[in-house]
Order: structure tokens, then C-alpha cells, then sequence
């Protein structure tokens, strides 16, 4: 609505109470989003009036009336409406409403105290943590909404922020489906993100609790959905939550680049070219650490274009082997050759690559549901000279004597 218009009204009728209840509606009504928007636009009206010192426009027993009927819209209409919409289904007739009221507490909670604005947040984080057949609750899908209108009043409470953090982080743990971890993902930890980035320390804390708890996930699927969401925040430069220094993130690469799922192995391979691109860029220097077994990614700026070349080809290789046509796949299998060589060559202390990146084209080529791939790929196993070399029997031998074994069982083979 025109904020001139409203400016007009509000200045020609001081008679608040009586433009209060002109829009608002019964309780058991299901109120159209044109009403919804007014009301919406005469709260946000209110308020240069309520914070304009001058009591000659607005006296303190009108600020105080205004300030309470401001507040009761949240209790009394806005919650009861979303537990309402909370028990319709998903259509676009219910986002529509949601929508609506969702801007309408933003307004409310916009002119409100502090003790107001956290006691909202806390009964939207509740509806996270109450039992779904409690009839009062408020949906996650509907309070996800809330929290994201929400956002810019909690992210300034650290205590608030790590309440709905954690909210966000245990029910995306829990098994909803898809739509809705990434729904939470993208509108409340992203978000969150966002809002917490003008401050270092608030993010830093933010990112790193978000990195560790994704990374202790056993769901491979899960974690690089929302990985990939928050790819921004933690790939970028200077990041205080940096994932190439995590084990358990790189674990969780490679178990994605030979999931059964199509897209977890693209977001895989999209991680890990972000994390070589960006390694190169900053000049990244990680060789060593205190546990050299557990480093499943390293960097030397005086290698990098040695570094660039070989994650470039295995790239290529790991995205080569989503195709279905073996003509299209075996030229590439020369690269791979070159991937073996490289690592060979660079295998000894610091040992630029780790012997697992490559364990992971192989089980990629015989989990493939192309038998002519799979053949290829037994056939390039078995004349594997690294396996002479006594790091890559080491990382090898669990793989020849389980799945490679397991293989060597398909009839096609032969």
C-alpha cells in the first residue's frame, strides 16, 4: 500500500483503535492477504509515530495503546493464523497467506522491545522441538518462514543466534525429506550467515560450529547438500571455517564421488574443484599436519601448477565416467594413467596425493551400471604397476580383496 496513502490516513484519523479493528479479523477466519498487507502497512506506518519523541503527535498513553494492540497482533492473530496454515496443505493459496503474515510479524516485531522480539524467536524455535501432534504447533515448514523474516532481529542476540542455529542444525539431522532440509538449509542457515557476516567473530563462531556438526554427519547425501548451499561461506578466502584443513570433510568428498547418487557425486566434484581453484588462488600451504595420514588434500604453492594439472584430469576422469557410452569413456582412461604417474612420482614424503583419490576412480568404474565400464575398469586394475609401490598396496588391499573381489564375480566379465 502507498506509504503516502497511509501517511494520510494516519494523519487525519487519530482514532488508531478504530483502524486497528477495521482490519483485523475474527480468529477462526481465514483472512485475504489484502487485509493481511494493510494491516501490515499501517503498522509499519506507526512507526516514525512511535519513535518520534514529540508527544504533541503522539501522547504516551496513545504510544502505550499502540505499542500493546501492536503485540496482541502477534499473539492473538498472527500465531493462531500459522498454526492454522500450519495444518493446510502446501499450496499457493497457504504460501501465499504465509507469506503475508510472515511480513506482518516482521512489521509488529519491528516496533517491539527487545524482551518481545526474543520471545517470539524462542516460540518459533519451540515449534522445532514440540511433538507433531501437538494442534497449537506451528509446522517447521511454516516457522522456517518465520525465522527467516526474523533473521536480522535474532542475528544480533549471540544467544539467540546459537539457539536457532542449533534448532536449524538437529532438525536437517533428523530424516525430513529433501525439500525441507534444503528449505532450512538455504532460508535459515544460509541466511544466518549472511546476517552474522558484518561481524568476524559471530561468523567465525557461526561457521565453524555449522562445518563441525556437517562433518560429523554419517548421512554423505545430506552433509553435501548442504555443503554445497553454504559453499560461499566456507570456500572463500580468509574463511575462519576452512574445510580443506578437515579430514572429516574430505571423507565425506570422497565418499560422495563414489555414491550411488548421481547428484551427491556432482556436488562431490564440485566441492573439490572449488577447493583446488581456490587453493590455487590464495596460495594455499598445506603439506603437513599432525596426523600425516589423515590428510587426504594437500597444497604447495611452488607446485601449484603441477597441483592445478592433476586435479584438472581427475576431474575430467570423475565426470568422463558419468557418461553411458564406452567409446566416449575409454579415451579418457589414458588420464588416468597420467593420474597414477603423477602420484607415483610425487608419492614420497610430502606425498602430494593421496593413493584414496585414486581408489575412488576405481570404485567408480565398477560400480557402474555399464558393464562395458566395469570391464575397463577391472581390466586397468589388474595391469596396475603402482600397486608395487608399497603405499598404494597399502590404501589398495581392503578394495582388491572386497569389492574388486566381488567384481571379478559378474558373469558379464567374462
Amino acid at each position: 500500500m502507498n506509504s503516502l496513502l497511509i501517511a494520510a490516513v494516519l494523519g487525519s484519523s487519530p482514532d488508531y483503535n478504530s483502524l486497528f479493528e477495521s482490519l483485523l479479523w475474527p480468529t477462526e477466519a481465514w483472512p485475504e492477504t489484502e487485509r493481511t498487507d494493510a494491516l501490515t502497512a499501517l503498522v509499519e506506518g506507526l512507526g516514525p509515530l512511535l519513535s518520534h519523541s514529540d508527544s504533541t503527535l503522539l501522547t504516551d498513553a496513545a504510544r502505550l495503546c499502540v505499542q500493546s494492540k501492536i503485540e496482541s497482533i502477534i499473539w492473538s492473530k498472527c500465531f493462531p493464523f500459522l498454526s492454522r496454515l500450519s495444518t493446510e496443505e502446501d499450496d499457493a493459496r497457504s504460501r501465499e497467506s504465509t507469506a503475508a503474515v510472515c511480513r506482518l510479524i516482521r512489521a509488529c516485531v519491528a516496533l517491539c522491545s527487545e524482551n518481545v522480539q526474543k520471545r517470539v524467536v524462542l516460540s518459533v524455535l519451540h515449534s522445532f522441538q514440540t511433538s507433531e501432534e501437538d494442534g497449537d504447533r506451528v509446522s517447521v515448514q511454516v516457522a522456517t518462514e518465520v525465522l527467516a523474516v526474523l533473521m536480522p532481529f535474532l542475528a544480533a542476540d549471540e544467544h539467540l543466534t546459537l539457539s536457532t542455529l542449533n534448532s536449524a542444525l538437529a532438525i536437517i539431522r533428523s530424516p525430513p525429506d529433501a525439500p525441507l532440509v534444503s528449505r532450512i538449509t538455504v532460508r535459515i542457515i544460509l541466511m544466518l550467515l549472511n546476517c552474522c557476516s558484518s561481524s568476524s567473530s559471530a561468523s567465525s563462531g557461526v561457521l565453524k560450529r555449522v562445518l563441525d556438526e556437517l562433518c560429523s554427519w554419517d548421512n554423505t547425501e545430506r552433509t553435501l547438500m548442504c555443503l554445497t548451499v553454504l559453499s560461499d561461506h566456507f570456500l572463500s578466502h580468509h574463511s575462519p571455517a576452512d574445510p580443506r584443513l578437515s579430514p572429516r570433510f574430505w571423507r565425506t568428498v570422497q565418499d560422495g564421488l563414489i555414491d550411488r547418487d548421481s547428484v551427491s557425486r556432482k556436488r562431490a566434484l564440485y566441492l573439490l574443484k572449488r577447493c583446488a581453484a581456490l587453493s590455487e588462488e590464495d596460495d594455499f600451504n598445506c603439506l603437513h599436519s599432525s596426523s600425516e595420514k589423515d590428510m587426504l588434500f594437500k597444497w604447495a604453492p611452488d607446485k601449484s601448477r603441477l597441483l592445478r594439472e592433476f586435479w584438472e584430469d581427475y576431474v575430467l576422469v570423475m565426470e568422463t565416467l558419468e557418461e553411458n557410452q564406452i567409446h566416449v569413456v575409454r579415451p579418457v582412461l589414458n588420464r588416468i594413467d597420467s593420474l597414477i604417474q603423477t602420484a607415483v612420482t610425487y608419492s614420497h614424503a610430502p606425498g602430494l596425493f593421496h593413493p584414496s583419490w585414486l581408489l575412488c576412480v576405481y570404485q567408480r568404474m565398477l560400480h557402474s551400471e555399464n558393464k562395458s565400464l566395469l570391464r575397463e575398469g577391472v581390466r586397468h586394475l589388474l595391469n596396475l604397476q603402482a600397486l608395487q609401490q608399497p603405499e598404494f598396496a597399502l590404501a589398495f588391499s581392503q578394495f582388491v580383496v572386497g569389492p574388486f573381489m566381488e567384481a571379478l564375480s559378474e558373469a558379464s566379465l567374462f
